[in-house]
């Protein structure tokens, strides 16, 4: 006895952006998660001197960051709570460095004056 099976051969279905024609603003919170009760997700990577951690965060994570650094600078505080490191182009190209960033043993001497 035989069996013949047949295949249909699809075309691959081209990427469709689900955000497409949706509100930007929804968008906006849709991919600025919340990570912790300190930060949302986006693509500036900081480092939380206090909690001993890096991560990708957005604009408004960044720049409290860098306002709660700028106080401890003022008042030349032995430590700073965070260390704002850099901006980049999307949060995958954040979260790849990131993980680079992990991956390697250093001293973080950005969390204290020079």
């Amino acid at each position: 006895m035989i069996f013949l099976l047949s295949f249909k051969i699809l075309p691959a279905q081209e990427s469709v952006d689900p955000d497409a024609g949706k509100d930007p603003d929804v968008v906006k919170r849709r991919m600025e998660y919340r990570i912790n009760d300190r930060y949302k997700a986006g693509e500036y990577l900081i480092y939380d001197c206090f909690a001993k951690y890096y991560a990708c965060v957005n604009e408004d994570s960044f720049t409290a960051c860098k306002e709660k650094r700028s106080e401890r600078e003022k008042l030349k505080e032995p430590g700073y709570r965070c260390a704002p490191l850099k901006k980049f182009n999307g949060k995958k190209e954040c979260l790849e460095a990131n993980y680079d960033v992990i991956e390697r043993v250093t001293l973080q001497r950005f969390c204290y004056p020079k």
